[in-house]
């Protein structure tokens, strides 16, 4: 018995982790509040990335997200303005940008190609460059056959934002500009997807919780706000001011819970009738 209690003590005042499914924090017992810790992250293709992540900002859900996340996970209906037809979404006016509080500078990674670019796309008079603006289109192109599209001052003006609101870590883009092909064939998109005009970006931040982000990103109240805390993103757009939650794999939960309950029920003995000796006496009686 005294063995197995020094092994445990052991365990935890370790520093480790074992299997690539397994994960353990350690956090220093003096003053933690005032320091980062690490979290060891094993990706299914087996590479290790060792993140810090800031206390705060810390979620234990960040540790059991699907971590290779592309545009064909999206398995959930996202959220879409009410349109009768796909040509009203294009012609929708774009939104006047608002300085929501970014420095200018903004640095994306797409998730599928690993491209990193940073961009200054606004000035130090406020007005916004174009060229360095062409840099975001090019980097938030559709995945499929490499077109572009526009992207809103607005848009990059929320991600500028978030990102400078977590220590300026770079925004890593799952999805951005679809095109109709594009968006046809992925799961569950919307069909008038904010997506397909090129006025919404499915992110997150390595290191942090996917709810952080959600959090700050509604109180900007610059747009849409869909949270996906399964796979780990937050999709923005600059529609009208909404917000959405989805959950992977609520049909498969409530078909096993269904299938659960009738097993449970099959195994369940049937007991006998309750017999009234009355009755009996009444049917025996000749």
């Amino acid at each position: 018995m005294n063995f197995f209690c020094y092994f445990l003590f052991f365990l935890i005042a370790s520093d480790f982790s074992f299997s690539q499914n397994m994960f353990f924090i350690g956090i220093s017992s003096t003053n933690y509040k005032n320091h980062a810790f690490r979290d060891v992250v094993r990706d299914i293709d087996g590479i290790s990335q060792i993140n810090k992540i800031d206390v705060e900002n810390f979620s234990p859900s960040y540790l059991f997200i699907k971590n290779n996340v592309d545009e064909n996970d999206i398995k959930e209906i996202e959220e879409s303005e009410e349109f009768d037809e796909i040509s009203d979404l294009f012609k929708l006016i774009e939104p006047k940008p608002v300085n929501l509080g970014g420095n200018g500078n903004l640095t994306i990674i797409r998730k599928d190609t690993r491209e990193k670019v940073s961009i200054k796309y606004r000035n130090k008079d406020g007005s916004y460059n174009q060229s360095e603006m062409e840099k975001a289109a090019y980097v938030m192109r559709c995945s499929l056959d490499g077109s572009k599209r526009n992207i809103p001052a607005m848009l990059l003006e929320i991600l500028d934002a978030i990102e400078d609101k977590f220590g300026k870590r770079p925004i890593i883009l799952l999805s951005g500009y679809r095109t109709k092909p594009l968006n046809d064939i992925t799961p569950g998109s919307a069909k008038r997807s904010m997506h397909l005009i090129g006025w919404a970006a499915d992110i997150r931040i390595e290191g942090v919780s996917s709810r952080k982000i959600r959090d700050f990103a509604r109180k900007l109240k610059a747009g849409g706000v869909g949270y996906y805390p399964k796979l780990g993103f937050v999709h923005v757009d600059i529609g009208k001011v909404r917000y959405w939650e989805r959950y992977q794999y609520s049909k498969k939960r409530k078909f096993y819970a269904k299938k659960k309950r009738a097993r449970k029920l099959s195994r369940t003995p049937i007991l006998p009738k309750k017999i009234n000796l009355s009755d009996l006496n009444k049917r025996t009686k000749i």
